[in-house]
């Protein structure tokens, strides 16, 4: 059986997987548009992760019972379309966020600045006015009738 020269194949499959790594190597290169794009998109980042931790804080604080939004004269809905457009947050609008950030880390320093067991002690004394029957290390379940 004579022997087949498969030269001719080897070396078209060589250069049709050098021209397909080639376009892959090109295609998943960046542009010149989005090498331009990538420090707004860092910007939109910032400001997105800014504004996330913003809201997250003001729920927080509104959950605790703080009339935080009141008191900051703000809403909700305003801060949820900052967030779903980072991008075309005017600067007025971002240094009223930047300003908000700071008035808000002022108010969470300003909140509570006792010491912990100050605040557990008084804790202790409003449950002990609350529960003036109450003895200590009982159950709290139902006693069996006799």
């Amino acid at each position: 059986m004579p022997k087949t020269n498969f030269s001719k194949v080897e070396e078209a499959l060589a250069e049709g997987l050098k021209k397909i790594s080639i376009e892959q190597y090109l295609a998943a290169a960046p542009s010149a548009k989005e090498l331009a794009a990538a420090p707004l998109r860092e910007m939109c980042a910032t400001r997105k992760r800014l504004l996330r931790l913003l809201s997250t804080e003001l729920d927080y604080l509104h959950k605790k019972g703080h009339p935080i939004y009141e008191k900051f004269k703000i809403e909700k809905e305003w801060i949820a379309q900052l967030l779903e457009k980072p991008e075309s947050i005017s600067t007025e609008e971002w240094e009223k966020v930047v300003q908000l950030k700071a008035s808000l880390t002022e108010f969470k320093a300003g909140l509570d600045s006792r010491p912990p067991e100050e605040i557990n002690e008084e804790l202790v004394k409003k449950q002990a006015k609350k529960h003036l029957t109450k003895r200590f290390n009982v159950n709290d379940k139902w006693l069996p009738l006799k």
